[in-house]
């Protein structure tokens, strides 16, 4: 025997409470902002103005601009960018962390300036890995060092 449909209410029946979406959306995105952690660990930085990708970053800009205030290095700039270009077709562009030119001295007591390109990585993907060898190929006459 089929049920009868109607149109009435069972008798257990208690309307439902309307929920705060929006209180509840807020909630969870408190919650996953804490939880949340960066791909490779590291803790964005901020100082002066400058936004840094990770606290090692900053230490070592920290080093490089007392480096340069006594004189060490010279013409420190962050982030430049290089064109990766091969048979005259652009591939990429690499971003490095700092350049500058190191000073160093020689047996003649002459400084020597070396053009230098730094970047401070905490863990090498095979993307970086390709474009590290290709801003070396490309340009041999700059000292690139990791840090």
């Amino acid at each position: 025997m089929k049920p009868a449909y109607t149109n009435q209410r069972p008798l257990c029946y208690k309307p439902r409470k309307k929920h705060n979406m929006a209180a509840i959306n807020s909630e969870l995105n408190a919650l996953f902002a804490k939880a949340a952690r960066r791909k490779y660990g590291n803790t964005k930085c901020e100082w002066q103005g400058e936004k840094f990708d990770s606290k090692r970053e900053l230490e070592r800009h920290l080093v490089l601009l007392d480096m340069q205030k006594r004189g060490e290095i010279g013409g420190l700039l962050r982030q430049p960018r290089y064109r990766l270009v091969v048979n005259e077709e652009h591939i990429c562009d690499y971003v490095g962390d700092w350049f500058y030119t190191l000073r160093v001295y020689g047996s003649r007591a002459k400084p020597v300036d070396i053009e230098t390109v730094e970047d401070c990585k905490g863990f090498q993907t095979p993307e970086f890995k390709l474009k590290w060898k290709l801003c070396k190929a490309l340009y041999p006459e700059i000292d690139w060092r990791l840090s």
